[in-house]
């Protein structure tokens, strides 16, 4: 028997991925919300971050998605009981689609693209390579085999590091395909944050926590009262197959503007 899964903001990149038919809602207006979950057997709603970021700050961006578990705990027990949360690692599109992440010509490293970053090429990054496709995979083992209430699941393809992550890119672009033609420049947080502002400084704090994770061989599944999952360990063998990790997203990306 089929079941019904209504996405909050099924034209986006995520929801895209879950969503096949497009109905009218407002979050705003609760009524047609009730509408809208009429027969439903899972809502998926997510929270934005980057373009929120934008509009809004870093203060107000961040008290609508990194508060929105917490007050769904404590307010909406019965809510709660019903919810799981999903957690996305990198999108292989970041480098599309934001400007702080975009690879640039190096000028003073002849015939080579590269990121300047405030953290060292080989710093670790999680990705969930295409979130196109991969999002609806995820969300599909989640729906096929439920972890318990309140249960954070990590949906991660594959760990790179922002070097192997760039030289993904390179050669999927077909940009800087040659070994060694991309490149990570590591500067310093203060010089990161004079060229990106208060997105640098977020951004950056985003790495040295991940780092200082790592260091101190901390494993989130293991904190207590923290509950989190690996979302691969939810996926069937089949689903497990069809994940399409960085790289091979990135083949199906136009990257026209760089050239």
């Amino acid at each position: 028997m089929s079941k019904l899964i209504v996405v909050l903001g099924a034209t986006g990149g995520q929801g895209r991925s879950i969503g096949v038919e497009v109905a009218e809602a407002n979050t705003d207006d609760q009524a047609s919300l009730e509408r809208a979950f009429q027969g439903t057997s899972a809502i998926f709603a997510f929270t934005d971050y980057y373009d929120y970021f934008f509009q809004l700050g870093p203060e107000k961006s961040m008290a609508r998605k990194a508060n929105v578990d917490v007050f769904i705990k404590e307010n909406l027990a019965g809510l709660y009981e019903k919810t799981t949360f999903v957690m996305f690692t990198i999108f292989a599109a970041n480098l599309i689609l934001y400007e702080i992440f975009r690879p640039i010509y190096l000028v003073i490293v002849r015939q080579k693209m590269g990121s300047i970053l405030s953290c060292p090429p080989g710093h670790s990054v999680s990705s969930i390579g295409d979130h196109k496709v991969t999002s609806g995979i995820f969300v599909r083992g989640i729906i096929e085999n439920p972890p318990k209430p309140g249960i954070y699941v990590k949906c991660n393809v594959e760990d790179l590091t922002m070097g192997t992550f760039l030289a993904a890119w390179g050669r999927s672009s077909g940009i800087s395909p040659e070994p060694n033609s991309t490149a990570v420049i590591q500067i310093s947080l203060e010089q990161y944050v004079a060229l990106w502002g208060e997105m640098g400084e977020e951004q950056a704090s985003q790495w040295r926590f991940f780092q200082f994770m790592k260091d101190a061989g901390i494993n989130p599944s293991q904190v207590e009262g923290f509950k989190l999952v690996e979302g691969k360990d939810v996926l069937s063998e089949e689903l497990r197959a069809s994940l399409v990790p960085a790289e091979e997203g990135m083949k199906t990306m136009d990257w026209s503007s760089y050239r």
